[in-house]
């Protein structure tokens, strides 16, 4: 999960010199430098500065090639891209919950509108002396010009002391966007399930807005979220947007909150307990049509994936981040 919501730290030397494909006529971009053995952390991130350097290359190679067909110039680049880091200005930070922040950017060369998939995710760059990359999800910012991100701060980790040094009018170097390999089609399924923990919610959020801002896509969204309590809760008020929609409903299960008697805060559906095999049996119970999606801790993702399997939904109707 956590390539996309700022769960675990990626440190990367994201720093690219600028390596140009021999080429007279044209000014192409700088090659991505290949990640260094000890730069990975060896702690199995997805996606793991090697992944991210494959892609980065695969980017680099068809920008080359389109550039060569079109002689277009990288001076009139777009907002941003994969291929090099862009300054944006950080307009807003918000609270979200216990140890979690949104960010708000905008760019700082163009107030045009920016827009991403919700299969896409943007790697920030921190100032920091030693170079650190990480992966986040990019969600709709408060105008067309402008995107969000979550990001979980941990206690001593490296990322999060930069992110805790953000503050309005600071820049921040982003890059991308990058595919996670799925795309969705309008109305390709039935219903789609979304199983999530923590900041894995924002891939899913991503997803659920997508389809519920297409008013042909009839498509039936649920997003069943996890966190300990109360107080963990995250994106409360855009997921009571979304469920202004026909077709969005979500339920927050709460892990450390035993209160039998939990209210409805901002219409939500609350519940104490954990997402167990019943849990994921009932929710896709009936649903012949259905595309599941996961996103969370690693063992998280391995449980739920395995209730899923036992309901008999099939692999390629599955994605886990």
């Amino acid at each position: 999960m956590d390539q996309y919501s700022g769960e675990q730290e990626v440190n990367n030397s994201s720093v690219h010199p600028k390596v140009h494909v021999p080429c007279p006529s044209l000014a192409l971009p700088p090659k991505p430098e290949e990640p260094r053995v000890e730069d990975c952390c060896g702690q199995g991130c997805q996606p793991c500065i090697f992944d991210i350097y494959q892609q980065q290359m695969r980017a680099w190679e068809a920008e080359c090639r389109r550039l060569e067909a079109t002689k277009y110039n990288t001076d009139t680049a777009e907002i941003i891209s994969p291929l090099r880091w862009s300054p944006f200005r950080c307009v807003s930070v918000e609270h979200e919950a216990v140890n979690v922040n949104v960010y708000c950017f905008e760019s700082t060369e163009c107030d045009r509108s920016i827009n991403f998939s919700p299969w896409q995710y943007l790697v920030a760059q921190s100032n920091l002396n030693v170079s650190i990359s990480r992966a986040y999800t990019p969600l709709p910012g408060k105008t067309e010009s402008q995107f969000n991100v979550i990001v979980k701060l941990y206690e001593g980790g490296m990322m999060s002391e930069f992110w805790k040094k953000v503050y309005c009018d600071e820049v921040v170097l982003w890059k991308g966007p990058y595919e996670t390999g799925f795309h969705y089609n309008p109305n390709s399924y039935s219903h789609i399930v979304m199983f999530c923990a923590g900041t894995g919610l924002a891939p899913c959020f991503a997803l659920a807005h997508y389809v519920t801002s297409n008013e042909l896509d009839e498509t039936f969204v649920r997003i069943i979220f996890s966190c300990r309590t109360r107080n963990n809760i995250l994106l409360r008020q855009p997921l009571r947007k979304l469920r202004e929609n026909w077709n969005f409903t979500s339920k927050t299960v709460l892990t450390q909150d035993n209160d039998t008697g939990l209210e409805k805060w901002y219409g939500e559906d609350l519940s104490s307990g954990r997402i167990t095999s019943e849990v994921v049996s009932s929710e896709l119970a009936g649903k012949s049509s259905v595309f599941v999606m996961i996103c969370g801790t690693q063992s998280f993702n391995k449980d739920i994936c395995g209730y899923v399997r036992k309901c008999g939904v099939r692999e390629e109707d599955t994605l886990v981040l």
